[in-house]
């Protein structure tokens, strides 16, 4: 009798051993060894305002990194794991940071104890380095595989691109919870940045000559030119490129969504509470987001680089992007994963507000989690980010 009761109690405590925790999403911004250098008092105000025992970030670049921002928000002993969806997992200076687009990384910070970590990608198994500080937890590594239904609707180009896509951490902690930390592909056209940027450093030039008269006039004629040219390549980028490029990086989406969700299903059918959060790129009721897998069905608006997609461009249509309906159980008969940020107003700031940032919960205590709320730093900003943090609280 005395062993059956304790069997219960070590039951019981495993179920509860996580109530009252705190956990947040927050894309941090391009957090490389200099940026968090530069940004130490913002992630100190940001730890002192979130007070979180779990933060799931993205864009950190490295173990490294992820430790100096773990001790900045003020978390206590933290343990940290670290996804690697490069071939380079440690950046010690600005010389290897080249691309850092390359090394964007998911990152789980907590005082909770860490049991299991996977990274878990579609068919490579090439990452190295330290990708935890947990003594004795070797980071395991594992494949996404997207269900054939999902699989039969992308296109055979983004089904050969997806072994370059950015992976997911998966992370399982004491007591029954499992944590996907996500970060899903931006759909802006990365022509449309490029030929910004371009634009941008070609006016600088202009600028700097006018002021120094550091360029003939026939040059400074060559620039303007080129800027206009440049300007009205932007504009005319509508149903051609950029279309196809969005159409790509939705699927790419709806691929890593509808893996997670595959992944989730397991989970919560051996009794375990999940979370799946992070940037995903994508608002709940955006006019591209969708839930009819056809092809026929799907509306792709056309929209020039840097304009806001228009609710009247689908006119009720379904969208492009079936993201959302995907993670939710979509495909998964023995899953529904509940969001918990239908009611943000925003999560990215900028020209292009949404909510992007997402958590979504399943399981025995799904019911548990508190609505999802944002943190804003003292100026209504992000700390430094231009996505705010997303709290939510698993209660008794």
């Amino acid at each position: 009798m005395k062993t059956f009761v304790l069997a219960v109690a070590a039951c019981l405590l495993a179920a509860t051993v996580l109530a009252d925790t705190k956990i947040v999403t927050w894309n941090t911004g391009v957090s490389w060894d200099g940026a968090i250098e530069a940004r130490e008092a913002e992630f100190m105000a940001a730890g002192e305002a979130i007070g979180a025992n779990i933060y799931v970030l993205q864009e950190v670049m490295s173990l490294n990194g992820a430790e100096r921002i773990a001790e900045l928000l003020g978390v206590e002993d933290p343990q940290i794991v670290i996804s690697d969806f490069a071939s380079v997992s440690d950046q010690t200076d600005d010389s290897d940071k080249a691309n850092p687009f390359f090394h964007l990384e998911v990152a789980v910070i907590s005082d909770v104890p860490v049991v299991s970590a996977t990274e878990l990608e579609f068919d490579r198994n090439d990452a190295f380095g330290p990708l935890s500080n947990i003594p004795g937890l070797a980071m395991s590594r594992d494949q996404l595989f997207v269900p054939s239904e999902v699989w039969d609707t992308i296109s055979g180009q983004t089904q050969n691109v997806l072994r370059f896509g950015r992976g997911v951490l998966r992370v399982e902690f004491e007591g029954d919870l499992v944590v996907y930390g996500i970060h899903a592909k931006s759909e802006i056209s990365g022509y449309c940045f490029d030929a910004a940027e371009t634009i941008r450093l070609l006016k600088r030039i202009e600028s700097r000559s006018d002021d120094e008269s550091g360029l003939p006039a026939d040059e400074i004629m060559k620039l303007e030119g080129a800027v206009g040219t440049l300007e009205a390549l932007i504009g005319q980028e509508e149903a051609t490129s950029f279309s196809k490029n969005w159409i790509t990086n939705a699927e790419k989406r709806e691929a890593m969504l509808s893996a997670v969700a595959s992944k989730a299903a397991d989970d919560v059918s051996n009794g375990k509470t999940v979370v799946a959060l992070g940037d995903f790129n994508i608002a709940i009721d955006d006019p591209r987001s969708g839930s009819d897998l056809s092809a026929g069905a799907e509306c792709n608006p056309t929209r020039s680089c840097f304009e806001v997609v228009e609710d009247s461009g689908c006119a009720g249509q379904d969208g492009l992007d079936d993201s959302h309906f995907l993670i939710s159980g979509g495909v998964e008969p023995n899953l529904t994963m509940t969001p918990l940020t239908s009611n943000l107003d925003e999560t990215l700031l900028g020209e292009f507000s949404s909510v992007i940032d997402h958590i979504y919960v399943s399981g025995p205590r799904a019911e548990d989690f508190t609505e999802a709320i944002v943190v804003r730093d003292q100026l209504d900003g992000a700390f430094g980010s231009d996505h705010l943090p997303v709290v939510t609280e698993l209660s008794d």
